[in-house]
């Protein structure tokens, strides 16, 4: 079946109410806009949400697929850090499949993809989500709870954009065609921020290349001009210190595969917000096939 449609969401934790002991009012638009996606996508569930995420479980150079039937995750108080404590304010559980996940694992072993499935415990045990994960499936899995999860990890050379560049394109492809040449449906989930250098205050420090970066998405996500994409937001990326760059770029290798046939992109693109209320910033996206797309 065709994707039935992709989305490009922000994975701070500080956007859900009640994690912080004071609430900024600055993540409220964002967590506005992540309630109309939730609400939006309740009338078109999946079997699968595929989940692409730069903060999960990391080899050095290879993907990972997660292979356990449950995946389990903790929303804490943040007094650690910006995704850390110790108290635990809820605790996601979300079902996977592992027979969709060795149909995937093989298909993209098969496709010279460097990936490896990766299992804590045995099967049967609860495997780990973090914020990458746990952010995007708070709205989603309220909507969707019979939906199956599968989680992609991107490995460390992500930091390494540039020469990284090809290898996302390639395993968006291969998602693409995987996904168009089974009966189930299936939602692509690409989790990324934008920029985390606009503050003084952030761990990367100040980057007068934050707002340009962020600008430059913002452009690609009206036009999907995949110059600016590939070209433009690659040539600062290593400046704004970015890791949402990687997962879009997956998402602009399905799209690739997708629009062969056709003289323009196969999605079309809707952007529901965007905010830099803290040192990154943030934007909330939904792509959908054209065809699919109301009159």
């Amino acid at each position: 079946m065709p994707i039935k449609e992709a989305y490009f969401l922000p994975h701070g934790m500080q956007i859900i109410p009640g994690l912080e002991a004071e609430y900024s009012k600055e993540f409220f638009p964002i967590h506005e806009a992540m309630l109309l996606v939730q609400q939006e996508i309740k009338e078109n569930c999946p079997d699968f949400f595929i989940l692409f995420t730069p903060h999960g479980l990391a080899t050095d150079e290879s993907f990972l697929i997660y292979r356990n039937q449950i995946l389990r995750g903790y929303y804490p108080c943040l007094v650690n850090s910006n995704v850390d404590g110790t108290e635990i304010k809820e605790v996601l559980e979300i079902e996977s499949d592992i027979t969709m996940i060795n149909k995937l694992f093989f298909n993209l072993k098969e496709r010279n993809i460097n990936i490896s499935n990766i299992t804590l415990g045995a099967p049967q045990f609860p495997g780990p989500l973090a914020w990458g994960e746990l952010v995007p499936m708070y709205y989603l899995h309220k909507s969707c709870p019979k939906t199956k999860l599968i989680v992609l990890s991107l490995p460390k050379k992500r930091y390494d954009a540039s020469s990284f560049k090809q290898e996302l394109l390639n395993i968006g492809h291969q998602i693409a065609d995987f996904c168009s040449s089974n009966s189930e449906t299936f939602t692509l989930i690409f989790s990324g921020d934008l920029a985390h250098t606009h503050q003084e205050d952030s761990p990367f420090g100040y980057s007068k290349y934050a707002q340009e970066f962020d600008n430059l998405i913002l452009k690609w996500i009206h036009s999907l001009d995949e110059t600016i994409l590939l070209s433009d937001a690659y040539d600062i990326v290593d400046k704004a210190k970015v890791c949402g760059l990687s997962t879009l770029t997956i998402f602009q290798g399905v799209n690739e595969f997708l629009s062969e046939k056709t003289n323009k992109s196969y999605f079309s693109s809707h952007l529901y917000g965007y905010a830099a209320p803290t040192y990154f910033g943030m934007a909330i996206t939904k792509f959908i096939p054209r065809k699919y797309e109301k009159s």
